[in-house]
C-alpha cells in the first residue's frame, strides 16, 4: 500500500489489511482494513458471532468499521488521511514506476557483489529488497550501515523453498531488508553498495 496500485475487485480480494506507515508514510499506529461485504455477512452468521450491526442512515447493517477500536486518535487519523491524499496527488502509478526500477537497480548491484546473497529475486514486484552477507549476521550488517547513515531493517527468512513467515527467535535465520521509495536516488543506492563493499 502506497507503492503499488491495489484494486480489490481486480485482485478478487476478500480481506485487505495494510499499515499506514511504511510505504504510505502515514503515522505509526494507523492501518487500513477492507473486508468484502459477503465475508462480513459470513462472519456475522457464524455460531457464537458477536459482530454487532452498525446504523447507517437509519439502516442496520454490517460495516468494516467493526474492526476499528473503540478508542482512536483523531490526530493519527487525520495524519493517515493526509498521507493518502499525498500519495494520490503524486499518483500511485507514477510511484510504482519510480519504485520498481530503483528496487531492480539495487537488486542488480547487490547481485554483482561476490559476498552478498539477494533473496526473493523470483518475486521482484515491490520496493522491498532482502539480502544477506554470508559470515555476517543481519544485525552486524544493519549496524555497519547505520554508522554510515544508511537505514535498513532485519527480517526473518522463511525456510528454503517457502514463503512462510517465521516467528523471530534467536535461532531464526535473518536477512537485511532495504526498502526503496520514490524519493530515493541512484546515488543513495551507490552509497549502500559502497558501504557493503
Amino acid at each position: 500500500m502506497g507503492q503499488l496500485p491495489l484494486d480489490v475487485a481486480q485482485l478478487s480480494c476478500d480481506i485487505l489489511i495494510g499499515t499506514g506507515r511504511k510505504f504510505l508514510r502515514g503515522p505509526r499506529g494507523t492501518a487500513f482494513a477492507y473486508v468484502r461485504a459477503s465475508v462480513l455477512e459470513q462472519a456475522a452468521a457464524a455460531p457464537r458471532s458477536r459482530l454487532p450491526l452498525l446504523r447507517d442512515n437509519g439502516e442496520e447493517r454490517l460495516q468494516a468499521r467493526l474492526l476499528e477500536s473503540r478508542e482512536a486518535s483523531m490526530a493519527l487519523r487525520i495524519g493517515l488521511g493526509r498521507a493518502v491524499d499525498y500519495a494520490l496527488d503524486l499518483g500511485i502509478h507514477p510511484i510504482r514506476e519510480r519504485v520498481l526500477p530503483l528496487a531492480q537497480t539495487l537488486r542488480s548491484h547487490l547481485a554483482d557483489l561476490p559476498r552478498v546473497r539477494v533473496h526473493g529475486q523470483e518475486h521482484p514486484g515491490s520496493g522491498i529488497v532482502t539480502f544477506s552477507v554470508p559470515g555476517k549476521t543481519a544485525r552486524q550488517v544493519k549496524e555497519h550501515l547505520a554508522r554510515q547513515h544508511i537505514n535498513v531493517s532485519t527480517v526473518a527468512l522463511p525456510p528454503s523453498g517457502t514463503d512462510d513467515l517465521l516467528p523471530l527467535t534467536a535461532a531464526t535465520p535473518t536477512a537485511v531488508r532495504a526498502s526503496v521509495h520514490y524519493y530515493n536516488t541512484e546515488e543513495e543506492i551507490q552509497q549502500l553498495i559502497s558501504a557493503l563493499r
